[in-house]
């Protein structure tokens, strides 16, 4: 995803999640999910453990893969 299109996403993604009661998230596949820490998307890394826990947060724009 470019850039521009990330923001985007990024910008819609906190619209949708904003509206949400607290907790909720949105899953990014099977490893990652991202949430509303009240002023910002935060995106994380869950553990491989199976536990659906957070393992840590990342910077989507700091990925290149």
């Amino acid at each position: 995803m470019t850039e521009p299109a990330f923001e985007a996403f990024s910008t819609r993604l906190g619209m949708l999640l904003r509206d949400l009661p607290c907790g909720m998230v949105a899953d990014l596949g099977d490893f990652a999910l991202a949430y509303w820490n009240g002023h910002e998307v935060v995106y994380a890394f869950l553990r491989d453990d199976g536990t659906d826990q957070i393992n840590e947060e990342f910077d989507p724009a700091d990925r290149s893969d």
